[in-house]
């Protein structure tokens, strides 16, 4: 797992609080595989839940992927910020759009410095207490 991603109001994304997950390799059968904490709900219409994790994969998506992109921060401008969305391509724009109505869509143009980090292939949630 290499850090958390938001689904709500995109958060920064450094790389802290690394931890393992482990996942079936049926389902990472590849080396570039990785998984974020999920923090908030704009996806719960989904399913992906506060405290839920994203299996991603880094590849280029289609119009509809659920996808993590990291955006320039409005802070330090070496810092991203990361959100899981909906993408939709409309001409030289990205929508990235939630699937809880409270969100409002994320519209990217061109000029934002914005890199969509993989399509998210599954989801692990745990019930009740890990040990």
């Amino acid at each position: 797992m290499l850090g958390q991603v938001a689904a709500g109001l995109p958060i920064l994304a450094n790389g802290e609080n690394l931890a393992d997950l482990l996942v079936d390799p049926a389902f990472a059968h590849r080396d570039d595989i990785f998984a974020l904490q999920v923090r908030g709900d704009s996806m719960s219409g989904d399913g992906v839940l506060d405290g839920d994790y994203v299996v991603v994969v880094p590849e280029q998506p289609r119009n509809g992927d659920m996808v993590v992109v990291a955006m320039r921060g409005h802070g330090d401008a070496d810092e991203y910020e990361a959100t899981v969305k909906h993408l939709r391509r409309n001409g030289d724009s990205i929508r990235l759009l939630s699937s809880h109505p409270a969100y409002p869509d994320i519209v990217l143009r061109s000029s934002d410095e914005a890199i969509i980090q993989g399509v998210v292939i599954g989801v692990v949630r745990w019930i009740g207490r890990r040990h």
